[in-house]
């Protein structure tokens, strides 16, 4: 648990995990009081820090996070939750069939990483950043190494010892040699590889009731400020998924244990619900008893 951070990535990401909670702790106090004040700065000095950490999937997991929101206060969440499985599985299918994939191979001689903002968005896009091809270089021997051993996979931490042996040379690039034996950079898929669809169903069943379950216990909510809270935890959870997509962070010391700290809050919070609920119908039992 050191104070620094291995990467730029794990940086961005516990940030940006920070940003909802701010948000929610802006709306504690008064217009024009010194905390509102300094939490507004807080907030302003965390985005400018995610901006300069260069990491896409915390500037793409903060916009998906926000939009999300008007989603879960309409209790929606739960169908773009399965919406969003089924383009997944349709993407994964198109792609697999009649090898597909092969023609999006980037061009080693052009794949390169970009320095300045603007080059760094645009070669993502047109499939020249390195880091973004050096990803689905993994993810595609990933897959590979899941077609070997479909059902428990290869065992925790074995990704990096069998992968390379299952890629595939037209989508190498020139950090394809990973000295720093860095992993497959999607959580979703190192379970897969490692654990297999068991481990995978077991992970996203836990993810879909966790989130399910926060759109209820937020719809069940009567305190506007409870609501709120409500609402960071949920996000916070949801910018830690999208993260997962891109990365495979959950099992770090630091932005894991926010995760599962958010879960311990929304299952608090629903029990808190429960005993109010409880104690209304208490209530009501005993005037009637005095009627």
């Amino acid at each position: 648990m050191l104070p620094f951070f291995r990467n730029h990535v794990n940086y961005a990401v516990m940030i940006g995990l920070v940003v909802p909670f701010n948000v929610l702790a802006i709306s504690w106090y008064p217009r024009k009081s010194f905390r509102r004040r300094f939490l507004i700065f807080s907030l302003i000095l965390i985005l400018v820090a995610v901006y300069f950490a260069y990491t896409r999937a915390v500037w793409v997991a903060l916009a998906a996070a926000a939009i999300t929101i008007p989603i879960i206060k309409k209790g929606w969440l739960k169908y773009f939750l399965y919406a969003g499985f089924a383009a997944i599985l349709t993407f994964f299918f198109y792609m697999g069939y009649h090898n597909h994939y092969l023609d999006f191979a980037p061009n080693y001689e052009v794949t390169i990483y970009h320095q300045e903002l603007d080059e760094h968005l645009k070669s993502t896009f047109e499939g020249k950043d390195v880091s973004s091809a050096e990803r689905i270089y993994r993810w595609i021997a990933g897959i590979k190494m899941w077609m070997q051993h479909p059902l428990i996979g290869y065992g925790p931490g074995n990704f990096y010892n069998f992968y390379k042996e299952f890629t595939v040379t037209s989508f190498a690039t020139y950090v394809s040699d990973n000295p720093e034996k860095s992993s497959i950079h999607n959580y979703f898929l190192l379970i897969l590889v490692e654990q297999g669809m068991v481990g995978l169903v077991i992970f996203t069943v836990l993810l879909f009731v966790i989130l399910s379950q926060g759109q209820k216990i937020y719809l069940q909510t009567k305190s506007k400020a409870e609501k709120n809270y409500v609402m960071a935890i949920l996000v916070c959870i949801i910018i830690l998924v999208i993260n997962l997509m891109l990365g495979d962070l959950i099992e770090a010391d630091k932005t894991g244990s926010i995760c599962f700290i958010c879960i311990a809050l929304l299952v608090n919070q629903d029990i808190e619900n429960r005993n109010l609920l409880q104690g209304n119908y208490n209530d009501v039992g005993r005037k009637n008893a005095f009627r």
